[in-house]
């Protein structure tokens, strides 16, 4: 008898573990049109493919520190406002870039009192690209879309900018 009860202790301890890191889990949450290409890590920094169609892409990170993501500018002159983004733990961001001959680097970092500490996207972040995001003229170029906002609220702002996303 006393074996029994250790064995079903261990199948409801294993079910609440399995249910718990599933609702944990940010990719469980991706929307279904999302697809994980488009993206690669080199090193530290997040890589955004360069595509010759306008690309839609969102992220939310898997630490529970709240970090940025930026882009270095470098001689971008179009990119003079800079593409620093705040990223809360649990929240979304998404961003579109035009069609590009050039990859898009992202580099994720913690600024607290000791100044800026990068860390390792590959660590820090979820990616995904939209498939079959539809834009209109007026809404095509490379910007955040959407910043640091709860899950549920992610499609709606993508598509309050314009931008078309099936669900």
């Amino acid at each position: 008898m006393r074996l029994i009860t250790k064995f079903l202790f261990l199948i409801v301890v294993s079910i609440l573990m399995t249910t718990a890191c599933q609702a944990e889990n940010p990719a469980a949450n991706f929307p279904d049109v999302c697809t994980q290409e488009g993206f690669h890590y080199d090193g530290q920094n997040l890589i955004l493919d360069k595509d010759s169609e306008q690309s839609l892409f969102v992220f939310t990170p898997t630490t529970q520190k709240t970090f940025w993501l930026n882009h270095p500018i470098g001689n971008d002159p179009g990119a003079s406002a800079g593409w620093a983004s705040e990223l809360e733990p649990r929240n979304w961001s998404a961003l579109t870039l035009s069609g590009s001959s050039e990859d898009f680097a992202i580099t994720c970092s913690l600024i607290g009192g000791d100044g800026e500490k990068y860390i390792d996207c590959s660590q820090a972040l979820m990616v995904c690209k939209i498939t079959g995001a539809s834009f209109k003229s007026k809404n095509l170029g490379s910007f955040w879309v959407a910043e640091n906002l709860p899950r549920q609220d992610l499609l709606e702002a993508i598509r309050s900018r314009g931008i078309e996303v099936e669900e």
